[in-house]
């Protein structure tokens, strides 16, 4: 293993231990201000999240990009996604409110009650 190699396994280790802090500290925080079913939830697409971190480096995270637009410019920066997925087969992992999105994508996965559906 060349000292590149192990410096990159060590930043990675370093970069899991500080999300895994993070993490926690957000767990404690919100303990006891929500019911345990939210707080189940919530650590569940927590972990969801952190897994497609780790195991997908080439994406685009979209929260809610168009939360807070008219429907034109919705329109044009969902559009715009989809070309960068077709075109140079970027990955967009989108997470929105809006159920009209989903024309724009292949893929839809739901989490529901906790659980993830496709």
């Amino acid at each position: 293993m060349t000292h590149k190699e192990i410096n990159q396994n060590n930043s990675k280790e370093q970069e899991r231990a500080e999300l895994h802090r993070a993490i926690w500290k957000i767990a404690n925080d919100l303990r006891g201000s929500v019911d345990g079913w939210d707080f189940k939830s919530y650590v569940l697409g927590m972990l969801f999240y952190r897994f497609i971190s780790e195991n997908l480096t080439n994406y685009i995270n979209a929260d809610e990009p168009t939360a807070n637009l008219d429907t034109e410019s919705s329109s044009v920066i969902l559009e715009l996604f989809r070309e960068l997925n077709k075109e140079i087969g970027q990955t967009i992992i989108m997470v929105t409110h809006e159920p009209d999105d989903k024309q724009y994508v292949d893929r839809v996965i739901w989490l529901k009650d906790g659980e993830l559906q496709d």
